[in-house]
């Protein structure tokens, strides 16, 4: 049965609509309440102090998930559409214990192009049991079957090659796209990472994959809408 998601108010993070609060941000999500966000230009001074206090909460919000006593779980949350492999909808929704061996394996997305996230879980979260009363919510997680590993998650089986191209999707969606490219003249093939963020550094990449920066593609509209069928 498919997750059913609501978006938070505040960040504008995707969050299962079983939470409390924002995995992100901490946002109380029921009912919603409106977060300050940015109402000028970067010129505008009060503008950028709206930004800079909402840039320190969001640090002071991940130092605060880094806690595993206060944040023991964490949920698998796929996007569901006619792109998710079989592999990621078996996953989705499955609740992972942070300390266990299982969230090592699993916790990053396990093919590339991935566009999951993770939804941390704070031990204060309930759930409602058979008999009608509170009870602590509980890791789920079952290790898929041996054939959907095998044919979608090259990651889980073959971690050494692509391995930098492991990287955990952003709510706001995936910090790049990785894709074959072949020139029309040539016929030659590069590996390409085109950029939807400023790029970083990846340890460990192939120095034979080209770079493409956000401007360089999603002004041609044929590159576009290549990348975005994938």
């Amino acid at each position: 049965m498919p997750l059913e998601m609501m978006r938070c108010p505040g960040c504008g993070a995707d969050n299962s609509t079983k939470r409390a609060m924002c995995y992100k941000c901490g946002a109380i999500l029921h009912p919603p309440v409106p977060q300050p966000r940015p109402t000028g230009t970067l010129n505008d001074p009060l503008a950028m102090s709206v930004q800079v206090v909402i840039s320190e909460l969001d640090a002071e919000a991940e130092a605060e998930l880094a806690d595993l006593d206060r944040y023991p779980l964490a949920e698998i949350v796929e996007v569901l559409d006619n792109r998710t492999c079989p592999l990621c909808r078996y996953l989705d929704g499955m609740l992972l214990d942070r300390r266990s061996p299982d969230f090592l394996k699993w916790a990053l997305p396990p093919h590339i192009n991935c566009r999951r996230v993770l939804a941390y879980v704070s031990s204060r979260e309930v759930e409602i049991g058979p008999d009608g009363k509170a009870v602590p919510i509980t890791p789920d997680f079952v290790e898929p079957p041996e054939e959907l590993v095998k044919e979608f998650g090259h990651f889980i089986t073959d971690p050494v090659t692509d391995g930098a191209l492991r990287v955990m999707a952003q709510p706001a969606g995936r910090d790049f796209i990785f894709a074959r490219v072949k020139d029309p003249e040539t016929d030659i093939v590069t590996p390409t990472l085109f950029w939807r963020v400023e790029p970083y550094e990846l340890p460990g990449l192939d120095p034979g994959i080209a770079h493409l920066r956000p401007e360089q593609w999603m002004g041609n509209k044929r590159l576009r809408r290549r990348i975005e069928r994938l």
